[in-house]
């Protein structure tokens, strides 16, 4: 066709799907994709020559084409681009906190990516990960045998099981509660008036202020 675009989608394969063929303006001589509305899905622009009949000749032009495609990573029906929860089934949306994270994505077992910033009130359930650079919110509840990673600010007041791994580098706010038998790695920092549990492991580079508790059984290396 002398006024049409073909797109050929890639099958992760090394090879391409069946092409689909979209309708422009004539003579299409470049093509460009990016996002176009904002939408986070990739559009196609595409320029057109100008075409000359007799002594008419049409001005060159650029059509747009808008992605139109719905992803739904967790197939619960709702869009990727507004699921608050695109990768963990969840079609009721359910947000009790009122965080914007659906609770399902702190669910047991569930991975939270690098440099998330989870909200105020936030209950993290057992064998969880929390990935690097996150932020946890004051008053949060992490629960026991989750790993959270390096570099991670946890908040204000904030309740850490037992059995929990925390990674170097980590800023542990005022007045937390750390369980007992957690690991905390180098060079962390802890807030003032933090309880910490029984056998809790203490990385080195530390620094414990003042109105820390720390009962029997500690290891401070």
């Amino acid at each position: 066709f002398p006024n049409a675009v073909s797109v050929a989608l890639g099958t992760g394969a090394g090879a391409f799907g069946p092409p689909s063929t979209f309708i422009v303006d004539n003579n299409p001589n470049a093509i460009a994709v990016g996002d176009f509305n904002g939408d986070g899905q990739p559009d196609i622009v595409v320029s057109n020559d100008k075409t000359i009949f007799g002594d008419l000749i049409t001005p060159n032009t650029v059509s747009v084409l808008l992605n139109t495609t719905v992803i739904d990573t967790d197939a619960d029906g709702i869009p990727d681009a507004v699921d608050n929860c695109p990768t963990v089934f969840n079609p009721d949306q359910a947000d009790v906190n009122m965080d914007g994270f659906g609770d399902a994505c702190v669910s047991r077992t569930a991975t939270i990516g690098a440099g998330v910033t989870l909200g105020f009130g936030v209950i993290i359930n057992k064998d969880s990960s929390i990935g690097d650079n996150s932020s946890i919110g004051s008053g949060s509840t992490v629960n026991k045998d989750t790993i959270v990673g390096e570099d991670v600010v946890v908040g204000e007041d904030v309740v850490i099981a037992k059995d929990v791994l925390i990674g170097d580098g980590v800023s542990i706010g005022d007045r937390t509660t750390i369980g007992k038998s957690t690991t905390i790695g180098a060079n962390t920092t802890i807030g003032m008036d933090v309880v910490i549990g029984k056998n809790v492991t203490v990385g080195p580079g530390n620094t414990i202020p003042n109105g820390t508790v720390i009962p029997n059984g500690g290891s401070f290396p």
